[in-house]
């Protein structure tokens, strides 16, 4: 019984995160694409843009410096 207490918080919490990601990832829109579409929310697109920077890095030349200035900016 416990094991089924502490397992069932732990399985809706990676649900959770699955159905976040994966509804990122029906957008399919990049974050490059959101900042120019006026039809999502300045959150939505650093949401977006945090996402990609976290799986594929900040380091020269991923993109990252021009998006800093981008939500500077707005």
């Amino acid at each position: 019984m416990k094991k089924i207490l502490f397992g069932l918080p732990i399985a809706l919490l990676c649900l959770t995160i699955l159905l976040n990601f994966s509804a990122l990832a029906q957008q399919n829109t990049s974050y490059k694409e959101m900042m120019d579409d006026n039809s999502f929310n300045f959150y939505e697109v650093v949401e977006a843009a945090n996402i990609y920077f976290d799986i594929n890095g900040r380091g020269k030349g991923s993109g990252s410096k021009g998006f800093e200035r981008w939500k500077n900016e707005n």
